[in-house]
């Protein structure tokens, strides 16, 4: 810093051509006195629309605060049905204590699952649509899982008891 100088945030040297921000504006020029007329000019004023940017979020409800939807099971209804298509492809078949499990499961998975997808219905724009439709159709493919797997193994047992060497030691 030069002496002298004003220091940081101070006035600034008019020499730059940045002019000072603070400073009295300049008088207006004066009329012309050969002037014939006042011209009078009327502005007509414009109805501003809204600017709406691209990337905002749309408003729900029309009335720009804050809307509230009722909650729903959705979410829980979607792990239970997840939690049940584990049990089917960890437990094997439909005969063991797991396979139970996910059989129970699957049956609560899917009376939340609808009891979300009634709710988002009657709310339209709910954040968990999507996802209440993701658990009805991940419960009902666990459902026809079970299914196919109990009818192999019924199958499977009907021909093994109908096999005449079952049993026989050889």
């Amino acid at each position: 810093m030069q002496p002298g100088a004003p220091p940081y945030g101070g006035p600034q040297d008019p020499q730059y051509g940045q002019p000072d921000p603070y400073a009295q504006p300049a008088a207006p020029a004066a009329a012309p006195a050969a002037a014939a007329a006042p011209v009078v000019v009327v502005q007509q004023q414009q109805q501003q629309q809204p600017v709406i940017s691209p990337y905002s979020q749309p408003v729900v409800g029309g009335g720009g605060g804050f809307h509230m939807y009722p909650s729903t099971s959705a979410g829980v209804a979607l792990g239970l049905g997840i939690g049940a298509l584990s049990s089917y492809i960890f437990g094997g078949c439909c005969c063991n204590l797991i396979c139970i499990i996910g059989i129970i499961l699957n049956v609560i998975g899917l009376i939340m699952a609808y009891q979300a997808k009634g709710v988002v219905s009657m709310n339209p724009g709910h954040p968990d649509t999507g996802q209440a439709g993701n658990a009805v159709m991940v419960n009902w493919i666990a459902v026809g899982i079970a299914v196919v797997v109990t009818i192999i193994l019924v199958i499977y047992v009907f021909v093994l008891m109908n096999d005449p060497s079952f049993g026989s030691g050889y």
